[in-house]
């Protein structure tokens, strides 16, 4: 793993929970305190976060009104994911470089080559240690985007933040007796979650697409609760903590 870059990714439901916390400014600000935790450890944060409630709730209330177009119902989930994104910036304040990154602009500089590319992530990690990103298109989740930038990145690894603390063999929240998997292979996930397509607003520890595309680049995913940020300590420096890695 590349010590120098550590991807994130918030889960969106840690960030808006409910209709009475569309957005969570009291978890925004312990996050933003471990991220200066690890800044002044010396590390560069690529943050990534996901949808969430107001996500499904948006959504939703397309579906109810007869939108089923597969492609709108992404485009939704994209601008409602967004929001979150503008939202966590503006607290995030100075710590966070001065924009959202989206995912376009990265793809037009990995089609530019890798000279642009990496003068392009000085830039952003010049003045700042932490960088926001955001979807930029539909039909892709926001894993995936974590997935590209681990690969960016070179960090080998994806710390995936849920409000659960790990892989199960059933639904948690449903089944109690299920119960946590520390590690497991990709065929094993594959096999617990049951399909390979990514359906908007679908609720997978990791997308099946961003998935495929961990296994084939040989990145890990770290499944951890995004209550306990100091299991992110403690897989960093080796030492056993609470979740699930894949791969």
């Amino acid at each position: 793993m590349n010590n120098k870059y550590i991807v994130i990714k918030v889960g969106g439901s840690l960030l808006s929970r409910s209709e009475e916390t569309l957005f969570d400014y009291e978890y925004a600000d312990k996050l933003k305190n471990f991220l200066k935790e690890l800044t002044s450890n010396g590390y560069n944060v690529a943050l990534n976060v996901g949808g969430g409630f107001i996500t499904r709730k948006y959504m939703n209330y397309a579906r109810e009104k007869g939108e089923k177009d597969t492609n709108d119902l992404h485009k939704i989930g994209v601008s409602t994911t967004n929001l979150n994104a503008e939202l966590l910036h503006a607290r995030l304040d100075n710590l966070v470089y001065k924009q959202v990154i989206r995912y376009q602009e990265f793809d037009d500089l990995i089609n530019s080559g890798t000279n642009i590319l990496n003068a392009k992530l000085s830039t952003y990690f010049n003045d700042t240690k932490v960088i926001l990103t955001a979807p930029s298109r539909p039909g892709l989740s926001n894993d995936w985007n974590a997935v590209q930038m681990a690969k960016i990145l070179k960090t080998g690894i994806v710390f995936d933040l849920k409000d659960v603390d790990g892989v199960y063999t059933a639904d948690p929240n449903i089944d109690f007796e299920a119960e946590r998997i520390d590690k497991l292979s990709w065929e094993e996930y594959f096999n617990i979650i049951g399909t390979n397509e990514h359906k908007p607003g679908a609720h997978y520890p990791l997308d099946p697409i961003a998935a495929k595309d961990a296994k084939e680049s040989g990145i890990k995913i770290f499944i951890l609760h995004g209550y306990d940020f100091e299991d992110i300590n403690k897989a960093l420096n080796n030492l056993p903590f609470e979740g699930s890695i894949i791969g």
